[in-house]
């Protein structure tokens, strides 16, 4: 079994570092089972690049800095594609894994008798509370997540730890790169649910990582013209990407008002 472990890498290092000796220290794994890392790295300058050149089983490509986690992940799942694995599993290098994450995430992709499943990690931060992991949709006009719990079925998902079956990747094709940091790995699950799939988040929870803080996010920036270029930019709602997600997955007016919501925050400084 080939396990095609896809991860995009800017300028943490140390974090990468611990990442990584997280997954080679996966236990309870069959013997015949490889873990092939596939890592784009999006011209760091802090000797990230190099690290990984250093590792056995990695295969490394290079971005040209402006690619953010969706254009990298992209990059890296297009090439595990061509190899083939039996499953993906998209990974951010901040995660800390526990020694059975993986191979608790593969006895839940086989819980679901004969259709395979996408599989989302769920992760505590250090404060003991869930930080990452699955969502379900609010019934209605609008695009609202609300955090699921351990070992149900979910619309959509944080891509920290996602384990992607060759059925459904084959069917669905990598990530969108238009939508290059936010709600790119949220509409990879929307888009396996449209298409007739299934999500489940883990049946337990398989790792550590904190939340971003909330001060780094666009919307909670002081001056207006940075909430502006933030609401635009590539970790906010970039305009073509989030048209097109909108087109696909609303109807009518909704469609509009969708695409809307996110840049009316630009307008208020949230609290």
């Amino acid at each position: 079994m080939l396990i095609a472990v896809v991860i995009a890498t800017r300028n943490r290092i140390a974090v990468t570092r611990v990442f990584l000796d997280s997954l080679a220290a996966q236990q309870g794994l069959d013997r015949e089972c490889v873990l092939r890392v596939y890592a784009c790295d999006d011209d760091s300058t802090d000797g990230t690049a190099e690290f990984l050149e250093t590792r056995s089983n990695i295969n490394v490509m290079h971005g040209d800095g402006s690619l953010y986690w969706g254009g990298a992940t992209h990059l890296a799942m297009t090439r595990a594609m061509e190899d083939k694995p039996d499953y993906i599993l998209w990974a951010n290098d901040d995660v800390r894994l526990f020694p059975s994450a993986i191979k608790s995430m593969l006895d839940d992709s086989k819980r679901i008798p004969f259709q395979p499943c996408i599989v989302a990690g769920t992760f505590l931060g250090t404060n003991g509370e869930v930080s990452y992991g699955g969502y379900t949709r609010r019934p209605g006009w609008r695009l609202a997540l609300e955090r699921a719990p351990c070992g149900v079925r979910i619309d959509a998902f944080n891509g920290n730890l996602v384990l992607i079956p060759r059925d459904i990747y084959s069917k669905l094709g990598p990530n969108d790169p238009r939508l290059r940091c936010t709600i790119g790995d949220n509409e990879y699950g929307l888009r396996n649910v449209a298409l007739g799939g299934v999500n489940i988040s883990s049946s337990s929870i398989v790792g550590y990582c904190d939340r971003n803080p909330r001060t780094a996010r666009w919307e909670y920036r002081e001056r207006f013209m940075d909430r502006l270029r933030g609401a635009f930019g590539p970790r906010g709602y970039p305009a073509k990407g989030w048209w097109c997600m909108c087109l696909k997955y609303f109807k009518g007016l909704s469609v509009i008002a969708n695409f809307l919501a996110p840049y009316i925050r630009i307008f208020y400084r949230a609290r």
